[in-house]
């Protein structure tokens, strides 16, 4: 099996922070969502938003871990 060389480990680093950097906004996206007034008014809104943030704060931790 070939070794990979130091530009391509790079590369590879790169496109995982990039990836990473995408899932985080759609989390704040998310997080932002549910505090507009619209989803505010339904009844059902305060359990949505609760399931929302718990799941946000899930991703975001898988997101802090190291590479």
């Amino acid at each position: 099996m070939k070794r990979k060389g130091k530009g391509e480990r790079e590369r590879e680093r790169q496109e995982r922070r990039k990836q990473k950097s995408k899932h985080g906004k759609v989390l704040v996206t998310l997080l932002e969502n549910c505090w507009s007034d619209e989803l505010t008014k339904r009844p059902r809104a305060i359990t949505i938003n609760k399931f929302i943030i718990l799941a946000a704060y899930c991703a975001f931790v898988e997101l802090l871990r190291p590479n």
